[in-house]
Formats: structure tokens, C-alpha cells, sequence
């Protein structure tokens, strides 16, 4: 019996594929909501005072040879633009919830592009704490990297994303000429 040799292309940095791949979910996340957002360069840094309203998102995921963790800051302009019920009025718990369903799609948006790279995703459960500079305490051996996106009001998304990466991670350059449906919010798919 004749085997024929398939070329697999491994990805040389995981994490770096991994931050991309973060970046890229939170831009669409918010272009589904219809907020177009930018990611600011490392380096510049904005000249704010502390809000302690603004709500904070916590969701881990773990692989194999990967426990990675999303912090997520949303400024309560953002919430609101992006609430699904555009004519309710919003209190509080409304957007603390938003917040966590956010953080959850987020994630899960996450899962489904790092499933072209052969890495499957186990998501936790979002946990939504107040407050503007949450402090966390991650394991020592983890990267954690800020990425930081602006509205154009100028309003911020802040993503703090901690990864603890073994070297036996293998994760596979995916193959971009096929079309990936990502199920949208409520979307049901049969198969």
C-alpha cells in the first residue's frame, strides 16, 4: 500500500498565532455589534483618570499545554452602545450581564479560529467584577500582554491576556482558502 506524504506546516510562535488570532476576534465581536474599533499601538498610552465604573470580564481557557486568561475592561460607553435591546433602558446588573455574555463570545469566538490551528478550547465560566485596575495574580511562569482598542469616540477596550504555554503546544498553520462559518449569537446549526 502506497501512503502519500502530506506537508503540514507547523506555527513557529503559538503565542504570537494566538494574540492575532485574540485581536482579530475582539475586532469582529464589536463589528458585529456595529462599533468599529482599532487596536492602539503598544506604547502609547492614554491620559486618563480611573474610572471605577467600568466593568471587568475574568474567563479562562485551557488546551492541551495551554491555560490562557482574558481580562477584559469595557468603558460603560461601549456597554451601552453595543446592548442589544437599543430602546430598554439599561441598569446596572443589565450591563454587568452584558459584560459576561461579552467576555463568554469573546472566548468562544476565540475556540472556534484556534480549531483551524488544531487547538481545541476549553472555555470557563465569565466572572464580572467592577472597578478600574483589577489586579490579578497569575502564575509566575505566564506572558501576560495588554492589548488595548479605541472607538473612534475614544472610548477603550483593554484586554490583558496571560498565557502559560508548554513547549510540547503544536499548533498548525490553517488552511485560509477554506471558507469557516462562525455561528453567530442565537445561530443554530444542524448538521
Amino acid at each position: 500500500m502506497l501512503l502519500s506524504a502530506i506537508t503540514v506546516d507547523l506555527i513557529q510562535n503559538p503565542r504570537a498565532a494566538l494574540v492575532d488570532e485574540l485581536s482579530d476576534s475582539c475586532i469582529e465581536l464589536f463589528g458585529d455589534f456595529g462599533l468599529k474599533i482599532n487596536p492602539v499601538k503598544p506604547g502609547i498610552e492614554k491620559d486618563e483618570t480611573p474610572d471605577e465604573s467600568v466593568l471587568n470580564g475574568f474567563i479562562g481557557v485551557t488546551a492541551e499545554y495551554l491555560r490562557a486568561s482574558l481580562v477584559t475592561r469595557y468603558a460603560p460607553a461601549i456597554l451601552q452602545k453595543t446592548f442589544p435591546e437599543k430602546n430598554q433602558q439599561v441598569n446596572q446588573q443589565d450591563l454587568r450581564n452584558w459584560v459576561g455574555e461579552l467576555s463568554d463570545l469573546l472566548s468562544t469566538r476565540l475556540k472556534s479560529k484556534l480549531l483551524l490551528y488544531g487547538c481545541k478550547l476549553i472555555v470557563g465560566i465569565p466572572t464580572v467584577v467592577q472597578g478600574y485596575d483589577m489586579e490579578i495574580d497569575l502564575p509566575h511562569r505566564s506572558e501576560v500582554s495588554t492589548h488595548r482598542f479605541v472607538t473612534e469616540c475614544g472610548d477603550e477596550i483593554v484586554i490583558k491576556f496571560s498565557t502559560l504555554i508548554k513547549d510540547n503546544l503544536v499548533l498548525y498553520m490553517p488552511d485560509r482558502s477554506i471558507q469557516t462559518h462562525y455561528p453567530l449569537e442565537g445561530e443554530r446549526l444542524f448538521l
